[in-house]
């Protein structure tokens, strides 16, 4: 495992490969590595086939990007869509230390999306988070070994697990518009919200939040807190003693007919079928 500066590069024929692979063609890491204390690093380009990743780890930097010129300081993301131009700097002072990655693949446009990431939105405040360090580092570490199929494999599985962790993290966690409502309907499965509170919350009109809430992952709001009610009944229903109507009122449904028939709904069961079929006994 290297701590010192070092950069990983996939040669074009083993990386083509890798696309024409089924397991790989998906996300592909075609570069990687680590600069610490990154002193005059920076570069400026039109535009290049790939995606580029910088975690900003310590110090600080900056990105010209879609027009516009960004901060980058430590716990910032830094993203480079393939094909548009860009420019990027570590401040002299103190300049940063970043691990980054170059990646490719049918999905990576997908991803990018679904991070809200573009030219004109290329940085993210997430924090320095020592796993998602780990999963950047074994991007590049899997690769020193060589550049069989595993390896790559290995690399690729890393990044993607990386950038599902940021994509789940802005979702439950964020404070911006509908964000923040998974973690504010986790903690509050007790009772029974309105779609009304939720805008309000989320100080939006109805309209706008359904939609944006919709957007993002698939349900609506309503919906998707049903959902989460259901999953958290499923639980109970296999770990704890409790009856169908102590979880009907511990999650706050109406009656326990109303919570057999949402129950029934989302799992294909009643919950005393599902409890037959999926408690353990021990």
């Amino acid at each position: 495992m290297l701590t010192q500066e070092h950069s990983v590069f996939i040669p074009p024929d083993i990386l083509q490969s890798a696309l024409e692979d089924p397991s790989l063609r998906q996300l592909v890491v075609s570069k990687a590595g680590y600069f610490p204390e990154a002193r005059g690093h920076g570069i400026s380009r039109l535009g290049i086939d790939e995606h580029i990743l910088m975690y900003c780890l310590a110090g600080r930097g900056w990105l010209e990007s879609g027009g516009q010129r960004f901060e980058v300081h430590s716990g910032d993301l830094v993203f480079c869509p393939a094909g548009n131009p860009h420019a990027y700097q570590a401040d002299t002072l103190a300049p940063w230390s970043i691990r980054w990655v170059h990646f490719r693949g049918e999905g990576a446009d997908l991803l990018l999306q679904r991070l809200a990431v573009s030219p004109t939105n290329p940085v993210l405040s997430v924090g320095v988070n020592s796993d998602w360090v780990t999963l950047l580092r074994s991007c590049s570490d899997s690769l020193l070994g060589g550049y069989s199929l595993p390896l790559l494999f290995q690399a690729s599985s890393s990044l993607q697990s990386f950038l599902a962790a940021v994509w789940a993290r802005n979702l439950v966690f964020s404070d911006r518009d509908e964000g923040g409502t998974i973690r504010f309907l986790l903690d509050h499965l007790d009772q029974n919200l309105t779609l009304d509170q939720l805008a309000a919350r989320a100080g939006t009109s109805r309209f706008h939040f359904c939609r944006s809430f919709h957007r993002k992952t698939g349900y609506p709001p309503i919906e998707y807190f049903l959902r989460l009610k259901v999953q958290r009944a499923c639980e109970l229903l296999e770990t704890s003693p409790l009856t169908v109507g102590q979880i009907s009122e511990k999650l706050a449904f109406n009656s326990p007919y109303y919570f057999s028939s949402v129950f029934k709904k989302f799992t294909g069961l009643p919950p005393t079928s599902y409890r037959g079929r999926h408690r353990e006994k021990g």
